[in-house]
């Protein structure tokens, strides 16, 4: 019998191997001549070894040879009889599918998934062209397509540590706030230089490159900032430290005289434009405690400003839509609205975290929580008619200015002061995971884009170091 088995197993191999008619027959009779000998006899059997599936019944019948088959999808894929179907092609990665199909390796872990190869991509690297033919293919810390991800794309700049590397426009700016795009040039405004700000200004250059036109010079604590087709429109919020004498400003596109749309407001901070008027929120005094704070409007063409909500407590974030203004209570941690033609103010919702900037879009309200400055800020929507409160990203770092476009929410985490922690971060309307654009930013305060790349002020954590950067969507 151990004769047999022996003869049995050198056959099974020389089936295995493809091996000439001429060898099979040598096998053949072989294997008589050891049945003969060891008394088995016509029709007896002997039993192979089992492993995994299991080795099936070896018959060994008068003049014919053993026959092995595996069973439950079990493979013998090593040769080796004497340790049976030894392979599961479902799950193998040296024999994924079938025997001899090994999942590629490069840069990650293989894995065989129902007889499917997969990987797990090492740190660093991204299965990008969709195929585990070539593994994990992409380095993800430098491929500007693929720079920290699959599919995202450094637009503008270079790709580093999987990060898209900022391009800095412009440097040495005594503390740049606000930011607005058009399809011809970038605005800002500058709040000025401590203790006193005085000496604010407003700023334009072209998107395309090329020299920084100073528009306004002298606005106390420059601020907010608006565009359409003519003007530049901007508010300064006054003198430090009670700001009664804020103002809001206009002057042509490329510069030209200065108009004041509006003087002595109190605090003077964000503000928006329509196809008829200029919108903007005053925080309030802080003799009062900010609690005289209002929401005003003045025709485009010149006259009076008219509150339209008034006793409003810290308005910082002002938006609007075609019936609403909306605005942030940041003393109070609330969210209120009031109808555009003015009147009463109602709370939409009410929040924790001091909220700070707001935006809007056809169906949502989205504002900044700006936290205590250790890491749990958060950015939030709610739907303009109201409802419950759906939380976009949180454990954010001071999150400042906020812009809504194309599906995505963008904006700054202005970070704390000489750590260069600041970050520009996105997050898709509908929730999901955060992406950091770019990391070890000086503080920066708000973003605006358009169709290529994103840009923000970086307000700097000492006097004349902001700057204007931008980086690809």
């Amino acid at each position: 019998m151990e004769r047999a088995a022996s003869i049995s197993s050198k056959c099974g191999w020389v089936g295995r191997l493809g091996l000439g008619l001429a060898t099979l027959a040598g096998c053949a009779a072989s294997a008589d001549s050891a049945t003969d000998e060891g008394g088995a006899g016509s029709g007896g059997m002997s039993l192979g070894t089992s492993s995994g599936g299991g080795v099936g019944p070896s018959t060994a019948g008068s003049g014919g040879s053993p026959n092995v088959s595996c069973t439950g999808g079990f493979l013998d894929c090593d040769g080796d009889a004497t340790n049976g179907c030894e392979t599961d092609p479902q799950s193998s990665a040296e024999n994924c599918g079938t025997c001899g199909e090994a999942c590629p390796t490069a840069n990650g872990t293989p894995s065989c998934n129902q007889g499917t190869c997969a990987i797990n991509c090492n740190p660093g690297f991204g299965d990008c062209n969709g195929s585990t033919d070539d593994g994990c293919e992409t380095s993800v810390q430098s491929d500007t397509r693929n720079c920290g991800a699959c599919g995202h794309v450094c637009l503008v700049g270079g790709c580093s540590l999987g990060s898209c590397q900022a391009i800095t426009l412009l440097t040495g700016l005594a503390s740049p706030t606000a930011i607005a795009v058009d399809g011809a040039n970038i605005y800002w405004t500058n709040a000025g230089t401590q203790p006193d700000y005085a000496d604010g200004s407003v700023m334009q250059m072209p998107i395309a490159g090329g020299p920084a036109v100073t528009l306004a010079t002298g606005q106390k604590s420059a601020a907010g900032i608006a565009v359409d087709g003519v003007n530049v429109y901007w508010t300064a919020c006054g003198s430090v430290p009670d700001y009664l004498d804020g103002s809001v400003m206009m002057t042509p596109i490329g510069g030209g005289a200065l108009t004041t749309i509006a003087s002595d407001q109190a605090f003077p901070f964000q503000m928006k434009l329509d196809a008829t008027g200029v919108y903007w929120a005053n925080v309030g005094s802080q003799a009062n405690g900010f609690t005289d704070g209002s929401v005003q409007r003045a025709p485009l063409g010149g006259g009076s400003a008219t509150a339209l909500v008034s006793a409003a407590t810290s308005p910082y974030g002002f938006t609007l839509d075609a019936t609403s203004v909306y605005f942030t209570s940041y003393l109070n941690n609330d969210v209120e609205k009031a109808p555009i033609g003015g009147g009463a103010a109602a709370s939409m919702v009410p929040t924790t975290g001091l909220p700070y900037f707001a935006t809007v879009d056809a169906t949502n309200l989205y504002w900044t929580n700006l936290g205590t400055g250790g890491g749990d800020g958060s950015v939030e929507m709610v739907a303009l008619g109201g409802g419950s409160v759906t939380t976009l990203a949180s454990q954010q770092k001071q999150p400042y200015g906020l812009v809504v476009d194309g599906g995505t929410v963008y904006w700054a985490n202005h970070g704390n002061p000489g750590l260069g922690d600041g970050e520009i971060v996105a997050v898709p309307l509908g929730g999901g995971a955060t992406t950091t654009l770019v990391k070890n930013q000086d503080m920066p305060f708000a973003v605006a884009v358009d169709a290529t790349s994103v840009y923000w002020t970086s307000y700097g954590s000492a006097n004349m170091n902001g700057a204007i950067l931008k980086i690809g969507r």
